[in-house]
């Protein structure tokens, strides 16, 4: 079963702010290492108890100029003290961040591993393609591009176990923060990150992501209907639940694809299409792979290449789901998984 991913209001008791000195400390658990009483069972998706164990935390306050448009990136360690599967991601982006990407970093054995120091806020060299100067690997995890967004991950594995994804303890982590502020005032901006867990001792499925990249885009200047276009293979003996792609403002489209059959086609940069199948009918791709695709115009008088910038820069990413799964895998270009 497929279904056009639908996303979620957030109830008004999930709102409720952390102290002060509680964000200032970083990422600490909450609400005895869970979200607050009658949260998961507002939201229809907590336990029978309705406390889930998980965190969540805000970053450090942003200050976004009058008409400025900027992208930050908050490093840090996920506060569990031991190894957790998480069942829900939730973003609640603040007035003036248009689009926050999480990833979780590794270093080249794929060990968890610091691109930048626990607690830094930065608008330098941050994003994705940092990985060539850090040494380190960025595994996307979740990305949200309205005020509120949360994805609940699949229940039943088809064989009556939940998915989740393993977080270890003290993940490195960090967060893309991309504001764009319209206004003729600062506006002081910051965005929340939850996570909710399984219970401690409940068996799940492991499930990952399969992140797709083209390091290799050349937009020519004044061109329209540029197209990029990349296959990687499949992980082998996996099924995908979750599928969708991401670009910058120069796209006009992006798809991804299994051979010649259209699964995702996202017309909105600024809100991909998503696509969640369900047990009994989860995706398994033929031998012809994952192809990504994307389609460009550039008004510009200069070529547009990939980079982190989303204002001169562009993307072509194709993202997944996948299980089971033993870590994050990448695809850069043609080449991989890795």
């Amino acid at each position: 079963m497929r279904t056009i991913f639908q996303r979620w209001l957030l109830p008004a008791a999930a709102l409720l702010a952390l102290s002060e000195a509680a964000v200032a400390a970083g990422p600490v658990p909450v609400f005895n290492d869970g979200f607050e009483t009658g949260d998961s069972c507002a939201w229809s998706v907590g336990p029978s108890s309705c406390l889930g164990p998980g965190f969540q935390f805000d970053t450090p306050e942003v200050i976004v100029g009058p008409g400025e448009e900027i992208t930050y990136c908050y490093y840090f360690h996920t506060p569990n003290a031991e190894t957790i599967g998480i069942r829900r991601w939730a973003l609640t982006l603040g007035s003036v961040a248009h689009d926050v990407t999480l990833f979780a970093t590794y270093d080249a054995t794929h060990l968890p591993a610091d691109r930048e120091p626990a607690g830094t806020l930065s608008s330098t060299n941050c994003g994705f393609v940092d990985m060539g100067s850090s040494n380190t690997l960025a595994n996307w995890a979740y990305a949200a591009h309205n005020p509120f967004e949360q994805i609940v991950l699949p229940a039943d594995d088809g064989a009556g176990s939940p998915l989740a994804v393993e977080v270890v303890a003290g993940q490195p982590m960090f967060l893309q923060m991309h504001f764009i502020n319209p206004t003729g005032v600062a506006i002081a901006n910051t965005v929340r990150l939850a996570a909710e867990a399984l219970e401690i001792g409940v068996g799940y499925t492991k499930t990952a992501s399969y992140f797709t990249y083209n390091n290799s885009i050349s937009i020519p200047a004044s061109s329209a209907g540029h197209t990029e276009t990349r296959t990687c293979a499949a992980p082998a003996g996996v099924e995908f639940w979750f599928l969708s792609t991401h670009t910058h403002q120069f796209a006009t489209s992006a798809s991804v694809r299994d051979g010649v059959i259209p699964l995702v086609q996202s017309a909105d940069w600024e809100n991909p299409e998503i696509l969640v199948f369900s047990s009994p009918g989860f995706y398994t791709f033929s031998p012809s792979g994952l192809t990504y695709e994307c389609v460009y115009n550039n008004p510009t008088g200069s070529p547009i290449v990939s980079g982190n910038s989303p204002i001169s820069d562009e993307n072509c990413v194709g993202i997944g789901y996948f299980f089971p799964a033993t870590r994050p895998l990448l695809c850069i270009d043609n080449a991989g998984p890795f």
